[in-house]
């Protein structure tokens, strides 16, 4: 009998509990809960966010087209959090960063703090563009084991993080402003190319990946797939656009190296 009580008590304090926040839930969705209000109109479109505000019972398709685009954008932002994740533990397990061109590693760290820059002075949505703040930290880190496992000297390794702190320092300051940032992220092509060229290029002379990681590289072509289908319907941006499509046809050229040399070292 104490067990049903204790039971029945914390039964009802539950239910208290839940009915109480979900009063304070629903407030913070409405336009009193200005934290909400400003969530949704970072989010979604103003048809959609009146639908949600106002409970509409059955959203236009419209709005559930918007609603699943900005579920996937920001599910492709989650996922770029664990996307080097398979690369910087190939890294540490060997302890060896063989094979990583140091070049591709810094215009790899550059070409997403473009992104960010780009994203943020042009008021892009964060589901646009948010996975490069993943991906700029896992890269961040790839250029700091290439340094501890000795393929980077301290000059260079000291050289690039000086710069990279530089181009942070000027998105935080807001110096560096849309101006700056649109012919940069036009470049970023450019950039994309010198980076990940070099790379292929000493796979295939040297006929072996070393310790490139194959998941990684699938892991791009993969979420620059889901990418392309949200910026095609969200933004349209031709410079993020082509930002995406260029990254996606060289990974699949890195993963298909990673696979067949990769093979043939095993083998070996």
């Amino acid at each position: 009998r104490p067990h049903v009580e204790v039971f029945f008590s914390c039964s009802v304090v539950l239910r208290c509990g839940i009915n109480y926040h979900m009063e304070g839930l629903i407030q913070f969705w409405t336009n009193e809960g200005q934290l909400g209000y400003r969530i949704l109109d970072a989010s979604l479109p103003d048809p959609c966010r009146q639908d949600l505000i106002s409970g509409s019972d059955s959203p236009s398709d419209y709005c559930k087209s918007a609603l699943l685009t900005k579920f996937v954008g920001y599910g492709l932002v989650s996922f770029a959090g664990f996307i080097k994740l398979p690369q910087i533990s190939r890294m540490v397990r060997a302890r060896s960063a063989e094979g990583i061109n140091n070049l591709t590693a810094f215009l790899q760290c550059v070409i997403a703090l473009v992104a960010i820059g780009y994203g943020i002075t042009t008021n892009v949505p964060i589901s646009s563009f948010g996975e490069a703040f993943m991906i700029e930290a896992q890269n961040i880190v790839i250029f700091f084991l290439m340094y501890f496992y000795g393929s980077l000297s301290f000059v260079k390794f000291a050289t690039g993080i000086s710069f990279l702190a530089l181009g942070i320092a000027s998105i935080v300051s807001g110096l560096a402003t849309h101006i700056v940032f649109r012919p940069l992220q036009q470049l970023s092509m450019v950039w994309l190319l010198i980076a990940l060229v070099p790379q292929i290029y000493q796979n295939s002379w040297t006929r072996q990946t070393g310790q490139q990681s194959g998941i990684t590289y699938g892991m791009f072509v993969a979420g620059g797939l889901f990418r392309l289908w949200v910026l095609l319907r969200e933004v349209r941006d031709p410079i993020l656009l082509a930002s995406v499509v260029v990254p996606i046809i060289l990974n699949s050229i890195l993963l298909l190296q990673v696979c067949f040399l990769g093979s043939k070292e095993k083998k070996a």
